[in-house]
C-alpha cells in the first residue's frame, strides 16, 4: 500500500467507475482518488455524486455520463494531450491541499470531538 502513489505516478490517469449498487458506493469518495490526485494523475471517473464533485471542484480530471464503460470511452477518446496535461497540473495543485498533513487538525478536532475530550 505504501508503493501505490510512487507506481502509479508514472501513468497519465486513473480510472474508477464505481456503480451505485448500494447507498455506500452511490455516497463513496475512496482513497483511489486521493491516490490518484497524491500521483498527480488525471482521474476518469464515474458519476458517483462525492466523487463527481471532488473531480469538478479541483477540475482534475472528467466524468462520464452514466456508469457504462462506453459513456467513459467516449470522453476519453476526445480528450487532448493538453486537456490531461491540465489536469495533471490541476492534481499537483489538489494534492497540496488534500492530505493528512495539511488537514491533521481537522482529522485531530474531529476525533477529539467524537470521543469527548
Amino acid at each position: 500500500m505504501k508503493n501505490i502513489v510512487s507506481f502509479i505516478s508514472s501513468y497519465d490517469m486513473g480510472v474508477y467507475i464505481l456503480e451505485p449498487t448500494n447507498f455506500n458506493n452511490g455516497m463513496a469518495l475512496p482513497n483511489k482518488i486521493f491516490e490518484y490526485i497524491q500521483a498527480r494523475l488525471a482521474a476518469a471517473i464515474g458519476p458517483s455524486s462525492e466523487m463527481k464533485g471532488l473531480t469538478e471542484n479541483y477540475n482534475i480530471g472528467v466524468v462520464s455520463h452514466d456508469f457504462k464503460s462506453k459513456s467513459l470511452a467516449n470522453i476519453l477518446n476526445n480528450l487532448r494531450k493538453e486537456d490531461i496535461s491540465n489536469f495533471k497540473n490541476n492534481s499537483n495543485s489538489a494534492a497540496k491541499i488534500l492530505n493528512s498533513e495539511s488537514n491533521i487538525k481537522i482529522i485531530k478536532d474531529s476525533v477529539f470531538n467524537m470521543i469527548g475530550t
